[in-house]
């Protein structure tokens, strides 16, 4: 059947908005990059836990690399590969060779381009060494077109075993703690060289060793910082809540494809702490995180920068004229005149104040719908804009685009009469829009809709 041309209601689009972000995140598998979290540069960071029999450690250079890096050239076959290498080596304190990892790298794939969301290459090199201070020299290469990037200042530090409360360096781990075979739990460190992704749930595991394991523990630890965003004030938080599992982390690894921590049984005065990290109210910032952890009359004191990043957050997310402007797809017209009234640093508020009402959980900072909004914005100013400005989003395609999003099918036809049409048909929304040229702007017009 034919309708008039009308918009769907505002709350059936945050519907399809929000569906569009679950099925972007889904059911990620280890290695795949976090939505938000794309194109990101090569990283390394550094871990060193105690071993149970011995004063030494065992030091984890953990690594991701997005498949970018490498290039990818067509085999025999159908497939497409990329060969590269990593060479590690730990230095002591006076710049002396104590260790050296290689691990070779062979990656293939069903096509030459890598998808924006393909898995990462990811893994830990493992060092043994005793108390001191270290650096790590970490290079990656690509052998196919002699590409490297090089980290030459990872710092590490074993501290020397002593007769008191003794603390790991804090790691990021998703908050999810998975069980293994054997009653064993499972810690699958986030591997984004010690920063946040923004909008992952994280908790940060610290190893302790007790020198008195009947001993109680206590924790109380502190975020400080500041967001990006200039409007916002300085972050301060504060918390007691952790978990404990007895033993100590050991590796286990996919070599390329994924980095976790099964936490064997050991000795009672080896303690795993987690402690939640709260990720759902931080925005991106630069912030540092401690944590004073007791032990009976004992205590030590752990703490560690904590940026937390939005790599790929939307471009137009960073004008706020562009950002309201592109609210006349969803919001009334009363909305907007208020938006458009309000200076920029009201405008701000208000405009956060928009996205928050409409927020899935309106508690944590993270909005998936809107984040898929001003991706859609985005994408339809590449699309759709002329060559004059970036007006692609008050077109009429990228309005459906930035509603509905992309086509099931699109059919682009030039008629005997010389018009040309192009259809965008949304199977599972049963809807069809169809534009027609307009030769005077160039721009593609929306003359009808049909519904079935």
């Amino acid at each position: 059947m034919k309708t008039s041309i009308r918009i769907t209601p505002i709350l059936w689009i945050l519907v399809l908005l929000l569906h569009a972000s679950l099925d972007a995140q889904g059911l990620r598998p280890v290695g795949q990059p976090l939505p938000g979290m794309q194109g990101l540069p090569v990283m390394a960071q550094t871990i060193a836990f105690f071993s149970a029999d011995t004063a030494a450690a065992t030091i984890h250079l953990q690594f991701r690399i997005p498949r970018t890096f490498f290039t990818f050239l067509r085999q025999a076959g159908e497939d497409f590969r990329a060969r590269g290498e990593i060479v590690a080596e730990l230095f002591s304190d006076n710049g002396i060779v104590v260790g050296r990892e290689f691990r070779p790298i062979v990656i293939s794939q069903s096509q030459g381009p890598v998808s924006s969301n393909a898995q990462d290459v990811i893994g830990a090199l493992t060092f043994k060494a005793q108390p001191g201070s270290y650096t790590v020299s970490f290079e990656v290469r690509d052998l196919q077109s002699e590409r490297r990037h090089f980290d030459r200042a990872i710092a590490v530090r074993i501290p020397p075993r002593t007769q008191v409360i003794q603390s790991s360096a804090p790691l990021l781990i998703e908050s999810i703690v998975r069980p293994v075979d054997g009653g064993i739990s499972a810690l699958v460190p986030l591997n984004y060289g010690g920063a946040l992704p923004f909008g992952a749930r994280a908790s940060f595991a610290v190893q302790t060793v007790v020198p008195d394991s009947s001993a109680a523990i206590d924790v109380r630890w502190e975020l400080k910082g500041r967001p990006l965003e200039p409007t916002r004030d300085e972050l301060s938080l504060t918390g007691t809540a952790w978990t404990e599992l007895p033993g100590i982390p050991e590796l286990h690894e996919s070599p390329g494809e994924s980095v976790v921590y099964h936490v064997k049984p050991s000795p009672p005065r080896f303690r795993l702490l987690i402690i939640p990290f709260p990720s759902e109210t931080v925005e991106p910032g630069l912030y540092t995180w401690s944590a004073v952890i007791r032990a009976g009359d004992d205590s030590t004191r752990v703490e560690i920068p904590c940026p937390v990043v939005w790599n790929d957050r939307p471009m137009s997310l960073g004008r706020i004229d562009i950002a309201i402007e592109a609210l006349r797809h969803i919001a009334t017209e009363a909305e907007m005149d208020e938006l458009k009234s309000l200076s920029s640093s009201k405008s701000a508020s208000a405009f956060r104040a928009f996205w928050q009402k409409r927020s899935p959980d309106s508690t944590q900072s993270f909005n998936p719908l809107m984040t898929e909004y001003y991706r859609r914005v985005d994408e339809a100013i590449q699309r759709f804009s002329s060559t004059r400005e970036s007006d692609g989003y008050k077109t009429d395609q990228g309005r459906i685009f930035i509603l509905y999003g992309s086509p099931s099918v699109t059919d682009r036809k030039l008629h005997p009469d010389g018009r040309q049409t192009e259809t965008w048909t949304y199977i599972r929304l049963k809807k069809r829009f169809v534009f027609e040229l307009n030769d005077g702007t160039g721009m593609f017009t929306l003359t009808s809709m049909d519904q079935w």
